[in-house]
């Protein structure tokens, strides 16, 4: 789900003159199939959602591992967390993801599949969490769901056909959401390094073009139609309670950070637009007929 962004981190140790340090080397060879471990973040208290993760997978032939997620009452009493403007079930949820990049590490495959435990899935899953066989050369980190609302657009490029129907896309504007993504093992220790679960929320670290310092870094491309979607309505948000009433100032300054989000990720998407090499395209046209 969506969390709120603090103020931009650096990417790992400061570059001499400001420059970004070098993508880490990807050498995932295409159309190759292996076996894609599949890991399920979930909190302990949430017996609830596990069952119903279970049931899917098992539905669709697929085997799991279950990630202990970490408590956001286990926070309230740190001093990093006492620091920090993110609610405390927001910097519990970048530690739980941290914790789930640390365990796909310890794995011999070149990808792993991490998702939070309160998504939907699509039939497709059946066959593309199946392998690796699908997953185009040198992709770093796919973006499986769909978040937020279905009319919402995003600044999408060219389409690279993976499985029919599906291809992947990279985008080029915000698309939060951390509930479903596959990453690859060499970027794994780069963030294990550099992100700070108390500095930033996760999605905006993985997905924020205009935020995170990762961002180029990664390369992150998005699967359409979509694999997943959060299903908040069903299971609520644990996340959500966490988070105390911001004074006027900090939400005037969130809103101030949002709209200068807007005006660079316009900025950096018109030449594209103008050229057609990137489309705005609706969350409804890029998710799953099954999740809509």
């Amino acid at each position: 789900m969506e969390h709120h962004a603090d103020r931009r981190r650096n990417w790992g140790a400061q570059p001499t003159r400001g420059r970004e340090p070098q993508a880490p080397e990807v050498t995932a060879p295409t159309g190759v199939p292996g076996p894609l471990p599949i890991l399920i973040i979930n909190l302990k208290a949430r017996s609830d959602r596990l069952a119903a993760m279970t049931n899917q997978l098992a539905a669709l032939g697929l085997t799991f591992e279950t990630l202990p997620a970490v408590e956001a009452a286990s926070l309230k009493s740190a001093a990093p967390a006492a620091r920090s403007r993110l609610a405390f079930g927001d910097q519990a949820c970048g530690m739980s993801h941290r914790r789930a990049w640390a365990r796909a590490l310890e794995g011999t495959g070149p990808y792993t599949a991490i998702f939070e435990d309160d998504v939907q899935f699509a039939p497709s899953a059946r066959t593309l969490l199946s392998d690796t066989g699908w997953i185009p050369t040198g992709a770093k980190l796919i973006k499986l769901e769909t978040f937020g609302r279905l009319r919402r657009t995003l600044a999408v490029g060219a389409p690279a056909p993976c499985t029919p129907p599906h291809a992947v896309r990279p985008f080029h504007s915000k698309n939060l959401g951390s509930a479903g993504y596959i990453i690859h093992r060499a970027v794994l220790p780069h963030l294990l390094a550099r992100f700070d679960p108390h500095g930033m929320a996760v999605d905006h670290f993985l997905f924020n073009p205009d935020l995170s310092p990762a961002f180029e870094v990664l390369s992150p491309l998005l699967l359409a139609p979509s694999l997943c979607r959060q299903v908040m309505d069903s299971f609520g948000s644990d996340i959500h309670p966490t988070r105390q009433r911001e004074p006027a100032y900090r939400r005037l300054e969130r809103e101030s950070r949002k709209l200068v989000g807007k005006i660079r990720t316009l900025a950096r998407t018109a030449p594209g637009r103008l050229t057609g090499a990137i489309t705005p395209l609706s969350n409804a046209a890029l998710c799953d007929p099954h999740l809509l």
